[in-house]
């Protein structure tokens, strides 16, 4: 019987061209070497950027593997962790329409106790499953043809390897080949290999490329010559040299044997991948001998070990994964955070997923029935002053982007008075070019709000806040330029990096604090969260309403997202300290061992322990001892510290903790807020509080500024953050002004726009007026403005993102509403640019259009709303067009989805705590709202009837 082929297609223009026929050699100095790796025009810097987006499509791919598969497992499945591991690495894709027939075949048998196991059996239903999606599979969209279409592709080619390793592991197990008829199994086996030739392929290049003598030589530097005793131009000398060669030679016979196997005719494989010729008979005895290990598709083995032994998550991960999932329910419940708690660790994020997974959102079809783009959003978006205006602050962002002049140093370690007066002449020019571009752009603002600013009263109100932001700076660049100048030559780790004129823009827009000769200010160390503050002091006269006579505010250190690689983070840590070598040794060893064991660090609750640590004030030393304690107790180590460190080593060791827990709500936890690692985190807290004031609801946030302070005779960068004046809105059972319910509408769409993960209610405080909480107060802001998407968010609850949902979105005053339509990118990028880079603002500006989008779609939706599609404006009919009343209505709509799904706890899917409305007169307070609409309304209607008609 023939058998029809199952063929895979590849594109017709794959041309794997990989000719490494030249010598290894340093044909350029490592100087040239690195500028090399900086241009982007050079090949040197396209490896090292292929390099990171072949990592990150990899880390997308496989982030997840084990999470989605423990989804569809119970604590009572018999199941081992190599099956659980396998199943996993297959159902690497997130649609579990497919993913949970697998399971329920795989679990189909009953053991003694009755739970589900795996027999053969169901083994052979489950493998027969996954052999349909094996066949399935067309690759004839994947291009190959260059390193950068392999990192492009790498998501895809992750999970094309990862299956079929699972499927080879598991169907070699049970037997599952052998059970076929011979025209099925000959059927599969043909696409398998084809599959499979797909998968050595990339495994290969995808080895080579993260390589990183591969990463720091041209092409014509390397060699798939490996011999020793080879001579002349074409050796590879260095074992890391050799390593590579080796890889170079198998990737070339991989690669034809690729084409070959998926039906390329020979001669165009021999056109595009001619056999190479070596000059030493050594190599090219080594090329034929790998040739014929790989070359025979017959004898496919070598293949499979290479897919099979580079994809496996180790039996340790999944052994660990399982003892989690069959943990008591007593043991899982401790790792459930309350509405004012912090999500700090994956467990509890998982915890939190599974929660708001319990039950549909009533109003969030994940659907967007508008899809309109940015300039369809924008009111006046084509009209000539609009352009003036998006060109005026181009124009200024491209100034701000050069680099200031460097500072340069004489032979006796000063600064170069020459040369600096020399740069101070080029920062004056350059500062009047600046406050005329600044001009240039106010002028065209207030071109734009003189002319439709009665129209667009919303938009007028928003540009007039930037307007008047920029003459501020403008009539102060000058002055504070030369100020940053001055501290930037005095200071050795200003001077040492460069700099650009938009951080002269930065520190223009913050303050600065001499704390080494000011006597009227004073400081102490305060905590928020995993972070040190600085609580600066300072004494003004006694007024009434400043009956203490102290002005305070909070510092907070410039920090960064701290490094992916353990090593890295202790190493970073520990050389901020002057500690002796044993000590560093020894702490180096101590947090190893915790980051090597996650789950000693989450049974012995090491989280609450340091938490304790600061709310109780332990001191350093105290902190140290514990520390080391449970290490040796846990690990059965034998550490101590010697005492004269103790102190230092406990202000090390809590200041490690902080790092670890910044890592992991910024970038580790499967619902983090995305910021990158060594991207800054303590401004982010700015970037709120300025977007809050473009959106005209700076009084919700604490306001936050950049800020420079000199202390111990060190120039510190950092920010200032308002203190809240109130207190958590989840500690007592008060009733909501009818302001605070619009303030509290407004933080959940708010937090949305910026990425918020961190907004649990202990981060956001209120005022007390007569007894119930008023104004409402956003602080601890760091925690936004990643790479979140609104894909990345979906309709529900992200860590402590709240969904948007019709009801919360019609709570908003429309106002509110109207200026987030109005807010445009070039707005943005004036505002925020100094701190937030492309990929941030363009995150930004995907989760703001998303909020648009939602807004158009229920305007649409709704027959009391309307949607302006000419001045891209919101409105509302009836009853509905009165704030307070429609605002008192979505309260009512929350706490009824509340009750249905959400066990009664509205903080769930809002930002409103059900025992504080519960003490709200929410029906009064409509009722009251319409008597005062009906009043108006016959008020407005008397003075009509006096009117000539």
């Amino acid at each position: 019987m023939t058998v029809k082929r199952l063929e895979v297609h590849l594109p017709a223009k794959t041309a794997l061209s990989l000719k490494y026929e030249s010598k290894f050699s340093s044909s350029i100095s490592d100087k040239k070497r690195k500028e090399k790796q900086k241009n982007k025009k050079s090949r040197l810097y396209q490896k090292l950027q292929n390099e990171r987006l072949l990592k990150e499509n990899i880390a997308q791919e496989n982030t997840k593997v084990l999470e989605r598969a423990a989804e569809l497992i119970t604590k009572d499945d018999d199941i081992s962790a190599e099956d659980f591991n396998d199943m996993a690495q297959f159902m690497m894709r997130k649609d579990k329409n497919l993913n949970q027939p697998i399971v329920e075949l795989m679990l189909g048998g009953r053991n003694a106790e009755g739970h589900r196991c795996v027999d053969e059996y169901h083994a052979h239903l489950a493998l027969t499953r996954m052999a349909d999606q094996l066949i399935g599979m067309d690759v004839s969209g994947l291009r190959m043809d260059t390193d950068h279409d392999i990192a492009v592709n790498a998501y895809q080619l992750e999970g094309l390897a990862n299956r079929l390793a699972a499927f080879t592991r598991l169907s070699a197990k049970y037997n599952y080949m052998g059970s076929l008829d011979q025209d099925r199994r000959t059927a599969l086996n043909i696409k398998l290999e084809a599959l499979r030739s797909v998968a050595a392929y990339y495994t290969i290049r995808k080895e080579i490329m993260t390589d990183r003598m591969y990463r720091d030589h041209y092409d014509h530097e390397l060699s798939m010559d490996v011999t020793r005793t080879a001579k002349g131009a074409d050796a590879a000398t260095a074992d890391a040299q050799r390593a590579l060669a080796e890889k170079l030679v198998k990737s070339y016979i991989l690669g034809r044997n690729m084409m070959r196997i998926n039906g390329v005719p020979v001669k165009d494989i021999n056109k595009k991948m001619p056999e190479p010729r070596f000059r030493n008979a050594g190599a090219a005895e080594l090329y034929n001998n790998t040739k014929r290990e790989l070359d025979e598709f017959e004898n496919g083995q070598n293949v499979r070990q290479i897919v099979k032994d580079g994809y496996s998550v180790t039996d340790q991960k999944a052994a660990d994964k399982l003892e989690d999932l069959r943990e008591e329910p007593a043991m899982r419940a401790e790792a459930e955070v309350g509405l004012d708690q912090a999500i700090e660790t994956n467990e509890q994020a998982e915890l939190h997923q599974m929660k708001m997974a319990e039950a549909e959102n009533r109003f969030a079809d994940g659907v967007l029935k508008t899809l309109l783009t940015s300039d369809e959003l924008i009111p006046l978006k084509g009209t000539r002053e609009m352009g003036a205006v998006r060109n005026s602050i181009q124009a200024l962002q491209a100034m701000l982007t050069n680099k200031m002049p460097a500072v340069k140093m004489n032979e006796d370690g000063e600064v170069d008075s020459k040369a600096e007066t020399k740069a101070r002449e080029e920062i004056d020019g350059t500062c009047i070019a600046v406050t005329m571009l600044y001009k240039r752009m106010t002028d065209s603002i207030d071109g734009l709000v003189k002319k439709y600013g009665k129209a667009y009263s919303d938009m007028a109100a928003m540009l007039t806040e930037l307007s008047a932001q920029c003459k501020k700076e403008s009539e102060s660049f000058r002055e504070k330029t030369l100020e940053y100048r001055s501290l930037q030559t005095s200071d050795e780790a200003l001077r040492s990096e460069s700099r650009t004129w938009m951080d002269a823009v930065k520190y223009n827009r913050g303050v600065f604090y001499d704390l080494d000769n000011d006597k009227s200010l004073e400081v102490k160390t305060d905590g928020a969260g995993a972070s040190k503050v600085y609580k600066i002091v300072r004494k003004v006269p006694v007024t009434k309403d400043n009956p203490k006579g102290v002005d305070i505010v909070y510092f907070r250190k410039k920090d960064s997202v701290p490094p992916a690689d353990d090593k890295q983070l202790n190493e970073a840590v520990i050389s901020r300290f002057d500690v002796s070598e044993e000590t560093d040794t020894k702490l180096k060893y101590a947090f190893r061992l915790f980051m090597n064991d996650r789950r000693t660090w989450a049974k012995l609750k090491m989280p609450d322990r340091f938490k304790a640590y600061k709310k109780n004030n332990i001191g350093s030393d105290e902190v140290a001892r514990d520390f080391i304690r449970i290490v040796n107790r846990s690990f059965r180590s034998t550490i101590d510290i010697p005492e004269e460190d103790l102190e230092i080593a406990g202000q090390i060791i809590l200041e490690w903790n902080d790092d670890c827990s910044k890592r992991v709500m910024a970038n580790t936890m499967n619902i983090s807020a995305r910021i990158r690692h060594g991207r800054p985190l303590s401004d982010r807290n700015v970037v709120t509080s300025r977007l809050a004031t473009l959106l005209g609801i700076q009084s919700m946030v604490c306001d936050s500024r950049t800020a420079t302070i000199r202390m111990g005779g060190k120039v510190i960068e950092g920010n200032l953050m308002e203190d809240t004046g109130g207190e958590e809105t989840s500690k007592k059972k008060r009733a909501y002004t009818q302001n605070a319910i619009s303030q509290l509408f407004m933080v959940n769409t708010f937090d949305f726009i910026c990425g918020q993960t961190d907004r649990h209610f202990a981060n956001f405080h209120a005022k007390v007026k007569g007894g119930d909480y008023d104004d409402i107060r956003c602080l601890d802001n760091d925690m936004a403005f990643g790479d979140l998407k609104s894909t990345n968010i979906g309709t529900r609850s992200y860590n402590r993102i709240m969904p948007v949902t019709e009801m919360s979105l019609m709570g908003l005053p429309v106002s509110f509403a109207n200026r987030i339509m109005a807010i445009d990118r070039p707005y943005l990028n004036q505002a925020l640019g100094d701190i937030l880079d492309k990929g941030e603002l363009d995150a930004l500006e995907d989760r703001l259009n998303y909020v648009k989008m939602r807004i158009v779609d229920m305007a649409n939706e709704r027959q009391d709303a309307k949607w302006d599609d000419k001045t891209k404006k919101l409105s509302y009919k009836g009853d509905m067009a009165d704030d307070a009343y429609r605002q008192l209505w979505c309260v009512e709509g929350l706490y009824q989805e509340a009750t249905e799904t959400r066990d009664g706890e509205m903080g769930w899917i809002s930002k409103f705590m059900t025992q504080n409305v519960d003490m709200t007169p929410i029906g009064q307070m409509m009722e009251d709202r319409k008597q005062a609409m009906g009043a108006g309304k016959q008020t407005k209607a008397s003075k009509n009837k006096g009117k000539k008609k």
